[in-house]
């Protein structure tokens, strides 16, 4: 994977990290955290 790619990955991980974690208390089938939890595992598991 090349620097830019590996940069963008990281500040993505991050902004869904920030997103989950204001929605922390929001209720749980929210398809927007839902979809934002299935991409943070995705590109974790890259």
């Amino acid at each position: 994977m090349n620097r830019y790619k590996q940069e963008w990955r990281a500040k993505t991980i991050e902004n869904y990290e920030k997103f989950l974690e204001f929605w922390n208390d929001a209720d749980s089938d929210i398809p927007e955290v839902e979809e934002t939890k299935k991409r943070l595992v995705g590109l974790k598991s890259q």
